[in-house]
């Protein structure tokens, strides 16, 4: 991945990677016509890498978050053809375990650690019957503060 670090920025974009997990940034012009463009020509870039280092990309992984007010300009014809089918954009993404969406509002956040955190204490009701009232807290704690406070920072 180190050359993929390497033609990015010369293409005007940021990167973040985290182990196999890479993530492309670019912000556009309010131009849609002119933010396709710009976009197709650097996935084109990144496709041609690919190609010669004979990586693939997971269409089913890809996902692509749009902000900004004109969504909807954005159809399926400015994705090249060389990168496989079409992602279909979408209003939230998630990062390491993080939803962000693409409103940058923290919705799809709280109600996805409100339903983790649901789901794991139905679970744990399961069994509480048969452990001790402090061990019971002490689980319930640790399992469920860990949920809350995961992404905290930002």
């Amino acid at each position: 991945m180190v050359p993929l670090a390497n033609i990015v920025p010369s293409h005007g974009l940021n990167i973040v990677s985290y182990v196999d997990d890479t993530q492309l940034i670019l912000s556009l012009t309010k131009d849609p016509a002119t933010a396709k463009t710009n976009l197709h020509n650097r996935l084109h870039a990144i496709a041609n890498w690919k190609e010669i280092s004979r990586l693939k990309l997971n269409s089913d992984k890809t996902e692509i978050v749009i902000r900004g007010s004109n969504r909807s300009a954005w159809d399926d014809s400015w994705w090249p053809t060389t990168l496989g089918a079409t992602p279909t954009p979408t209003t939230h993404a998630c990062n390491l375990g993080f939803v962000l969406g693409s409103s940058l509002t923290m919705t799809q956040q709280v109600n996805a650690i409100s339903s983790s955190c649901f789901n794991t204490l139905r679970m744990l009701r399961k069994t509480f019957r048969w452990i001790p009232i402090e061990t019971r807290r002490t689980v319930t704690h640790t399992l469920i503060g860990s949920r809350l406070d995961y992404g905290n920072a930002l």
